[in-house]
């Protein structure tokens, strides 16, 4: 009977260790796969601005008279481009009111837009969310400038 139950015994500990083991097998494999993310997020944020290489600037002139209820519509719309998917990053806002003679401060709100080249700024020209954008609230500025730039550096 001793023999039984120490066999027994004997049994669920190795159980107990293979199970153990293969805790800490997965547990191995956690770590590989975060320290891998760790490396692929660093890559990401080393390449960063650096790889949006295209860069579309839009001025907004609101209608004069515009409520705040259609303000705010604006800039929900502005703000829902956001999402469209070739952009890199997206930057919004007013004018800084820097007084300065060179400085342009009559628009109301600026857009400024970083894409990987070309071919990304051609897809959010078509992209829905911004087809949508203008159509619903082009009666809410009096008028647009863009201007596009590529960039360049060291």
């Amino acid at each position: 009977m001793k023999k039984v139950l120490f066999s027994l015994v004997a049994l669920i500990c190795l159980a107990g260790c293979a199970d153990t083991a293969a805790l800490d097998e997965s547990l191995q494999k956690i770590a590989s796969l975060e320290a891998e993310l760790a490396e692929v997020k660093n890559q990401l944020d080393k390449a960063g601005p650096t790889d949006l290489t295209f860069v579309h600037n839009v001025y907004f002139w609101l209608k004069d008279g515009i409520t705040e209820e259609e303000e705010k519509a604006f800039l929900e719309g502005l703000v829902s481009l956001k999402d469209i998917a070739s952009i890199g990053q997206f930057y919004y806002g007013p004018p800084a009111g820097t007084p300065r003679d060179v400085v342009d401060n009559s628009y109301d709100y600026a857009l400024s837009i970083h894409f990987k080249d070309k071919a990304a700024q051609d897809a959010y020209q078509v992209d829905p969310i911004h087809t949508a954008f203008v159509e619903k609230l082009a009666d809410h500025w009096t008028k647009v400038q863009v201007y596009d730039n590529t960039l360049m550096g060291d």
